[in-house]
């Protein structure tokens, strides 16, 4: 009988569940995409990586959006895709999403 009635399976999922989960991943998707273009090292790339930095930098002005980038761990890919950089554009850029992660409150592992 508990076969029968699905007791093996996770159950109905709430409306609020599913529009949370579509968000969250909404979200991700949007964030790998920005970084995927920051990490295409090319020459090519440039205006590209330029483009995604600055959208990304933009959208790290809401302070609620910068505590949800360091949650699901983006920070440190971020880092990382510009640790070699030499472009000035793309420092600069940089010392603003700093500015924007310590306007947040982030913690300090993330700061460092």
């Amino acid at each position: 009988m508990d076969d029968a009635l699905g007791n093996n399976t996770t159950g109905i999922r709430s409306i609020h569940e599913l529009r949370a989960n579509g968000v969250s991943h909404s979200f991700t998707h949007e964030i790998s995409s920005l970084l995927d273009d920051l990490e295409d090292g090319s020459a090519s790339a440039r205006s590209r990586r330029r483009s995604a930095l600055l959208e990304l930098a933009t959208k790290l002005s809401d302070k609620l959006f910068v505590h949800r980038f360091v949650e699901q761990g983006f920070d440190q890919r971020l880092l990382a895709s510009v640790a070699d950089s030499v472009d000035p554009i793309v420092g600069f850029t940089m010392a603003a999403v700093h500015a924007f992660m310590l306007d947040a409150d982030v913690s300090e592992h993330s700061i460092r």
